[in-house]
Formats: C-alpha cells, sequence, structure tokens
C-alpha cells in the first residue's frame, strides 16, 4: 500500500453538515483511503470494497494508536 493521504476532515465540521454527500463523493473521487488529524486521528474510508477490506485488515486499520501503514 502507498502512503496515504492525509487529510484535516472532520465529519463534525459545518461545510460537512452543509454538503455531506458532495464531500464523501469528492473524496472517494480523490483519496479512496485518508488519514484524517481531526479527532485525534482516524481513517477516513468512502467506498464499499475498501470498507470491506479494511474491516479485515484490522491490525492496519485500528484506529486504536498512530497511522502505521
Amino acid at each position: 500500500m502507498s502512503d496515504p493521504i492525509v487529510t484535516d476532515f472532520s465529519h463534525h465540521s459545518a461545510e460537512f453538515a452543509l454538503r455531506p454527500f458532495e464531500t464523501l463523493a469528492d473524496m472517494r473521487a480523490e483519496a479512496p483511503i485518508a488519514w484524517s488529524t481531526a479527532h485525534d486521528g482516524f481513517w477516513v474510508v468512502t467506498d464499499h470494497q475498501h470498507i470491506i477490506d479494511g474491516l479485515a485488515d484490522y491490525g492496519r486499520f485500528s484506529g486504536s494508536s498512530q497511522m502505521r501503514v
């Protein structure tokens, strides 16, 4: 896996509240998997197949510690 895209995406932001579907579509097109630095860090996974893959690879995509790729 290449280095993930790092973003400051926040699902609590006013921008996301105004345009949730458009924001997720943009993220899905640009980086279907990204690491957000907001809220102490979490993975943002925006398409179904990547979600399935991430659930199967808990060790890599766990939010319990810092980003590991």
